[in-house]
């Protein structure tokens, strides 16, 4: 745990935030790919036109997208193996002002009970099965968003939806 938590934050640099949402969501497609195609899920992105640039360490960040993307990939598979329906998941960009960015992720899969909400951030917590996952992308996650002074917060409502919400 200690080596994964080492140096999370490198060169922070004005970066275009909406090519780092669409390259978090072309890996996300790629490594789901068969997921995404067998269940039908809807994968977009709701982003500005032109750039939006924040200073973000690029590469931490990226790897803490494509953790919130892949839980609600997730979230969305595991509902449609209950039932078919029309699986989303959408990340949202938004500029809340010239130095606050705000980006969702959300899904209309399983949600999250709320008996376990508070634990969902928690190193090595997971609802997953050990073979599929380890319960450290979302703690994670929220580590490299607190290092860009960030906060990361969810809405859930079990089996209707989850929003990540990271503010930066």
């Amino acid at each position: 745990m200690e080596a994964m938590l080492k140096n999370q934050i490198g060169s922070v640099r004005p970066t275009d935030m909406v090519k780092l949402c669409r390259q978090a969501l072309e890996v996300t497609a790629e490594y789901h790919k068969k997921d995404i195609a067998a269940c039908g899920v809807t994968l977009r992105g709701e982003l500005p036109e032109g750039q939006l640039l924040h200073d973000v360490d690029a590469d931490s960040l990226n790897r803490a997208l494509i953790a919130v993307l892949t839980n609600a990939v997730y979230a969305v598979v595991k509902k449609y193996q209950r039932q078919e329906y029309a699986a989303e998941v959408v990340l949202k960009l938004s500029k809340i002002s010239d130095s606050h960015i705000e980006i969702v992720v959300h899904d209309n899969g399983i949600g999250i009970e709320d008996a376990i909400v508070e634990k969902v951030f928690d190193p090595f917590f997971t609802t997953k099965t050990t073979a599929e996952a380890s319960g450290v992308g979302l703690y994670l996650a929220k580590e490299i968003v607190q290092d860009h002074n960030g906060t990361i917060a969810l809405r859930t409502e079990k089996d209707a939806y989850t929003d990540f919400i990271i503010s930066l």
